[in-house]
Order: C-alpha cells, then sequence, then structure tokens
C-alpha cells in the first residue's frame, strides 16, 4: 500500500507516522493509534493464539514475523 504523495511502500510504522498527516492525524496521534496497537496485540496474544486453536509451531511462526516483525518498528 503506498502512503503519502511520495507513494512510500516501506512495511515501517516509522514512515506512517511520517506521513500522519495524510490522514490528517498528528504525529502524537498516529504514535498514540501505534502505541495502542502494539500494547494489544502484546496482550492479547496468547488468548488470540489460544481462542484460534492455533499449535505452538504456528504461534512461534506468526510472532515477531507477521506480527510485530522487528523490521516493522525500526526507527520507531
Amino acid at each position: 500500500m503506498a502512503i503519502g504523495a511520495d507513494g512510500w511502500r516501506m512495511s515501517q510504522v516509522a514512515g506512517c507516522v511520517e506521513r500522519a498527516g495524510v490522514d490528517r492525524l498528528s504525529t502524537s496521534e498516529a504514535r498514540r493509534v501505534i502505541d495502542h496497537q502494539i500494547e494489544t496485540i502484546s496482550r492479547d496474544w496468547t488468548d488470540v493464539c489460544d481462542l484460534a486453536g492455533l499449535a505452538e509451531v504456528d504461534r512461534t511462526g506468526f510472532w515477531h514475523r507477521q506480527f510485530l516483525n522487528p523490521y516493522a518498528l525500526i526507527g520507531y
């Protein structure tokens, strides 16, 4: 998904914060949204995996890969 007039496509939240104005958000508002998402995913990960019936191998495979991948947080 391209974000901003420059067509930025990196999968990093820092770029979303830099381009928050595209969505009429201030930098602090964008950071609050992102911080809330990170907190919620971290807090509820185990419960959601339990509800979905995910095996440990799947949980491990998703965690810090598809969910909260360190690359996505570079520069944030």
